[in-house]
């Protein structure tokens, strides 16, 4: 985002113009973020086992590291916490 707000002075867009277009950009992030949200939800609705869990975090994992920029370290945690959370669940089913 910042090499295009960077451009726009090339453009010669207008304040206004760049406001809206960082509104656009911040607008398509949440989009994104509440698609990935969306879909590790329903992933993690499915899995019963801490292995499969453990698998499915090394994938989101790096995801979400390389994607930290655009999303940022909040949004990391949000779904670590989940995963946290589903650990514990599965361990609490495991020890009863």
């Amino acid at each position: 985002m910042n090499d295009l707000l960077d451009r726009s002075w090339d453009i010669g867009l207008s304040d206004e113009q760049k406001h809206r277009l960082n509104d656009l950009y911040e607008l398509r992030k949440d989009s994104l973020k509440g698609d990935k949200l969306s879909e590790i939800d329903g992933i993690l609705k499915t899995i019963n086992d801490s292995q499969a869990l453990q698998d499915y975090w090394d994938s989101v994992k790096w995801y979400l590291q390389a994607n930290r920029r655009f999303f940022g370290k909040e949004f990391e945690n949000l779904i670590a916490r989940k995963f946290d959370e589903l650990r514990s669940r599965i361990l609490v089913k495991i020890l009863t």
